[in-house]
Formats: C-alpha cells, structure tokens, sequence
C-alpha cells in the first residue's frame, strides 16, 4: 500500500517564527511589485556610449539595407492589393470621343 506524502514548506510569519505550509507559492511570499524595466531607462546612455566608442557610423551603420528590404516589401503589398482589388473586374476597353457611360 503506498501513501502519499505531502511536501512542506517553511513559511516565516510577521513575528519571525516559522510556520510550516504545503504551499510553495506561499513560502516564497507575495510578488514583488511591478516596476519598469531597467531597459528603458538606460536607452539613451547606451545610445550616447555606441556613438562614443564607436562612432555615427555604427550607429547608423544598417539603414541603408533595412530601408531597401522595408521599400522592396511594400512594393510587393501594394502590387498583391491591387490585383486582388482587381481580381474579377471586366477590363472595359476605353475609347477616345464615346461619351456613353
């Protein structure tokens, strides 16, 4: 016959003693409290420290490229949306002086 047994936990309550639990979420205490991201604090320093170290060219060193690939890719959308938009329309041809609608 087995048994199961259950894992304790220690959790310390506000006078300091330790009171044991079968909760891990309850011995590791609440969440801390959400704060920004470090990251978005420090954006402009590393910007300042790239262009320092290494200069405007490193810094603006993809541009080029990445407009190209942006360019090429939209271009491609616009041609898919238009013949899509299209797709089914009778190609009237148009004559030059018929003033019939």
């Amino acid at each position: 016959m087995s048994t199961t047994q259950a894992k304790l936990f220690m959790l310390e309550d506000d006078n300091g003693t330790l009171q044991p639990t079968t909760s891990p979420a309850a011995a590791q205490g609440p969440p801390p409290p959400r704060q920004p991201s470090p990251s978005v604090f420090s954006f402009p320093p590393r910007l300042m420290a790239i262009l320092r170290n290494e200069g405007p060219r490193a810094l603006l060193g993809g541009w080029v490229p990445r407009t190209l690939a942006i360019s090429f890719g939209g271009a491609v959308f616009l041609g898919i949306y238009d013949f899509a938009m299209n797709f089914g329309k009778e190609n009237k041809p148009t004559h030059e002086g018929d003033d019939a609608p």
